[in-house]
């Protein structure tokens, strides 16, 4: 994998789990407590960062960009992406 690409994917997969995870933390309190502004700043985070880690997932990868569209098969799309084979040490591509 590309070195650079792998740092960026991992930092917005990051993101995108904790975002996640407040998120879900958030429905489970008291509607009064929490107004949708405070639930979209959790939200909005996660759902960029959803297609942000597996496009610099796919460049550390060296695969074309076209395998987002997998993204639309949700985890069984991200099962796909996961499993593809690396290209980035493939000589005489670039």
């Amino acid at each position: 994998m590309v070195n650079s690409y792998r740092q960026k994917f991992v930092l917005h997969a990051n993101i995108c789990v904790v975002c996640l995870a407040c998120a879900v933390a958030s429905m489970f309190l008291p509607e009064n407590q929490l107004t949708l502004s405070f639930r979209l700043l959790f939200l909005i985070p996660m759902l960029i960062t959803y297609f942000t880690a597996p496009w610099f997932y796919l460049a550390a990868k060296n695969r074309s960009k076209a395998w987002m569209l997998l993204l639309l098969l949700n985890v069984v799309g991200l099962a796909i992406l996961i499993a593809l084979k690396d290209r980035s040490n493939i000589v005489g591509e670039a």
